[in-house]
């Protein structure tokens, strides 16, 4: 699934992870099997779009403490399990 990132400074750090089709973002549980294709679901920090072949696209709201140039400028990421974080930096300047 590919997760896009809507950076933020704030006073709390994001938290989340997809294991097992449940995404978890900030201690909320989602279980991702339960959205429709063709379907999107969301809330004020959380976009999920799941196409007809059952793809899924994710934009969420990345509140971020720490200004790295990965949580300022974050490069959209493809993930199947584990946890979700900014890896890259869409800032290629010095």
């Amino acid at each position: 699934m590919k997760i896009k990132f809507n950076p933020q400074r704030a006073e709390r750090q994001t938290t989340a992870s997809i294991y097992n089709n449940i995404l978890k973002y900030n201690n909320e549980e989602i279980d991702l099997s339960s959205i429709p294709k063709g379907a999107t679901a969301s809330n004020e920090y959380l976009t999920i779009d799941k196409d007809l072949e059952g793809n899924i696209e994710i934009t969420m709201l990345w509140q971020y403490i720490e200004s790295t140039k990965a949580n300022c400028f974050p490069k959209d990421l493809e993930i199947t399990e584990g946890e979700i974080y900014p890896k890259e930096s869409t800032n290629v300047s010095n």
